[in-house]
């Protein structure tokens, strides 16, 4: 059964100018270390840290908006399996918030472009 859905699109334009101003403390607060070194060892830095930023946003707006205050953007995990299909990895209050909601599966889909990241997030139960 379906539990959420959530989809976000971002530019990568914009996600790059804003990490750029930024100075690292966007990075830093928003995208974990392993979404960071990622990032780093990608052609493209900015359009994957795009793509994470809005698998985050698809993933809150599948659970309905995250409104406790406990769950951080570094609870929200966005990896690679070694295929190279993206998952989601929840930690801490995320962790216990899709347990309390029954979630036994989280469906990650994320297309890039020059221009644009996109991604559809289904959580089931």
């Amino acid at each position: 059964m379906i539990v959420g859905v959530g989809i976000d699109i971002l530019e990568t334009g914009r996600m790059a100018r804003e990490l750029a101003r930024d100075g690292g403390g966007l990075r830093d607060s928003v995208f974990t270390a392993d979404e960071i070194a990622d990032g780093e060892r990608s052609a493209r830095p900015a359009a994957h840290l795009t793509a994470c930023f809005a698998a985050k946003e698809a993933l809150i707006k599948a659970f309905g908006g995250i409104r406790e205050r406990d769950v951080s953007w570094h609870d929200l995990e966005v990896r690679y399996r070694p295929d190279g299909t993206p998952k989601v990895v929840l930690h801490g209050a995320a962790e216990r918030l899709a347990g309390r909601l029954g979630v036994k599966h989280i469906r990650l889909t994320i297309s890039t472009g020059e221009e644009m990241a996109t991604a559809v997030v289904i959580l089931e139960s």
